[in-house]
């Protein structure tokens, strides 16, 4: 069985899409996982194959143990109430002003760390005596952080400027648990580019494409049109949602805000009332396209699915994006960062016809 990824798609992993371009790009250089050497044609590695490459023997590594509620903490060097930070709840958390610092002592030395912050923070350091880590400089809302290089039992975590904390989790040496997100910063390259409107989307629509992808090994992108930075919970919904199905590198998340409405036109003017225009997601989806280089693109509807405005922007927008990327003379910004790229494939979804 040698399937190409688009060929995939098309034939049962994700039949219920529409091709609208398969234009051929230029050779293009291997990326991490080597299935990017066949991009002329569109062709990438056998499935088969893919799968027996991505197996690898069980770590041999012991398992960390969990010491979060065995340590003892200190905010600004005073007692801090930690149960908002250890409840399991991401609804509430801890503020840290800016200047502030967050003491962490055990009884066993600490090998690293994993927060949830309640809002992304600017870089931050974890300090023992003179020995410091960087951290935030990804920008990733939840956070882990390898501290054992420290070798310490006692660690200080200080914030430039202002941040919120809702968990965090404290871990002896040794292999976290699943549940901990060791996020890779997103793709240099993407095999497939999944770019959807909200949250949830990728998963009510395109679910299977997900888990079945990043199990071969492809280098997979998801990208959101919209921000749910004023629904925090949901922020961190999708984190969770994208890590359970097996995605390993931090989604690119729009700045445009959800708004609903059910026509197409009617959408455009409620964007345009908030200071957005068609051109701004044009240029945002091609960015998209020229930054991934994606050989393959799913997005929405046309149609909406079930009709949201939002899903039919974000469809509008890539039929001109698609297009508008190969050309050097638009949206110059991102041609001169990242080059232009002519997409292998792009699929619609066919939620009308699924129904």
């Amino acid at each position: 069985m040698s399937l190409t990824l688009g060929a995939a798609l098309a034939q049962g992993a994700y039949a219920n899409t529409a091709v609208i371009a398969t234009k051929a790009s230029g050779e293009k250089e291997s990326s991490e996982t080597g299935v990017r050497a066949g991009a002329e044609t569109g062709i990438l590695s056998g499935i088969e194959a893919g799968t027996e490459t991505m197996q690898s023997s069980e770590s041999d590594e012991a398992a960390a143990e969990d010491i979060t509620k065995n340590c003892r903490y200190l905010k600004n060097e005073s007692s801090v109430n930690m149960t908002p930070l250890q409840n399991g709840l991401l609804s509430d958390c801890v503020a840290f002003g800016k200047g502030a610092s967050l003491s962490i002592n055990a009884d066993k030395k600490i090998g690293s760390l994993y927060i949830q912050f309640y809002n992304i923070p600017s870089a931050w350091t974890t300090k023992s005596g003179d020995k410091e880590i960087i951290c935030g400089k990804n920008g990733f809302l939840h956070e882990y952080v390898d501290v054992s290089s420290l070798d310490s039992d006692s660690i200080t975590l200080n914030f430039t400027e202002s941040a919120d904390i809702a968990e965090i989790y404290v871990f002896s040496d040794g292999k976290v648990p699943d549940f901990v997100q060791i996020w890779n910063p997103p793709c240099e390259t993407a095999d497939l580019l999944l770019l959807v409107s909200h949250s949830d989307d990728e998963h009510l629509f395109f679910g299977g494409v997900l888990p079945y992808y990043t199990a071969i090994g492809y280098n997979v992108q998801v990208a959101y049109l919209t921000n749910h930075s004023n629904y925090k919970i949901r922020t961190h919904e999708q984190l969770n949602s994208l890590w359970t199905a097996g995605v390993r590198n931090y989604p690119i998340i729009g700045k445009f805000p959800d708004l609903y409405s059910t026509e197409l036109d009617y959408a455009y003017s409620l964007y345009r009332e908030k200071g957005y225009t068609p051109e701004d997601f044009i240029e945002y989806e091609v960015y998209l396209l020229r930054r991934f280089k994606p050989l393959v693109v799913m997005t929405h509807a046309f149609s909406g699915e079930y009709g949201h405005g939002t899903h039919k922007i974000c469809a509008d927008a890539m039929s001109k994006a698609v297009f508008d990327a190969a050309d050097p003379l638009k949206y110059t910004d991102s041609a001169t960062e990242y080059g232009t790229w002519s997409t292998p494939k792009l699929y619609f979804h066919l939620y009308d016809q699924n129904n």
